[in-house]
C-alpha cells in the first residue's frame, strides 16, 4: 500500500498522523496496515499559481514542470510534461521555435490557469460549502466549453 497526502508545511507530520487515525477510526484501513512500513518519505511540494511559467528562451526550452506545468488542484505533472514536449518537438521544425513553442503552449497555459482559479474557489471552505449546497456537481474549464 502507498499512503500520503499533501499538507501544509508547519505541521505537516502531525497532520499526516492525524490522516492515518481517521482512517483507522472510520474503518477504512486497519492500525495493523500502518505498524511496519518498508519506507518512509516525505517532500515538500510548491503549490503552482498558473502563474509564472518560464518556456525557456531563444536557445534553452523548458518543458513540463521545469516550465512551471503541473497542475495546480491535483499536483499531477507528468501530461503536461508529455504535452509540452510534443509541443516542443513540432515547435523545433519551425524557423523560431522558441515563439513556435509559446504559441503552441498557450491553451495549456491557459487550461492550467483556469485550474489555480478552480483550485481557489475549492480550497476556500465557505465557497466550497455553498456549491456543495446548490448541487453543482462539476465546475467547467472555460476551453472545455465550444466556441460559439
Amino acid at each position: 500500500m502507498t499512503f500520503g497526502g499533501a499538507f501544509e508545511p508547519a505541521h505537516s507530520r502531525k497532520a499526516f498522523e492525524e490522516q492515518k487515525q481517521r482512517l483507522i477510526a472510520r474503518g477504512i484501513i486497519s492500525a495493523e496496515e500502518f505498524k511496519n512500513p518498508i519506507r518512509t518519505e516525505a517532500c515538500e511540494v510548491l503549490c503552482p499559481s498558473g502563474e509564472g511559467f518560464c518556456m525557456g528562451n531563444d536557445r534553452i526550452f523548458l518543458i513540463g514542470e521545469a516550465a512551471g506545468m503541473i497542475s495546480p488542484s491535483s499536483f499531477e505533472g507528468i501530461s503536461y510534461a508529455l504535452l509540452s514536449s510534443e509541443a516542443l518537438a513540432q515547435a523545433f521544425n519551425s524557423k523560431e521555435p522558441h515563439k513556435k513553442y509559446f504559441t503552441l503552449t498557450k491553451k495549456l497555459r491557459l487550461k492550467l490557469r483556469q485550474k489555480a482559479i478552480k483550485r481557489d474557489i475549492l480550497a476556500s471552505p465557505s465557497l466550497r460549502s455553498k456549491i456543495m449546497r446548490s448541487g453543482i456537481t462539476a465546475i467547467p474549464n472555460c476551453s472545455d466549453q465550444k466556441n460559439h
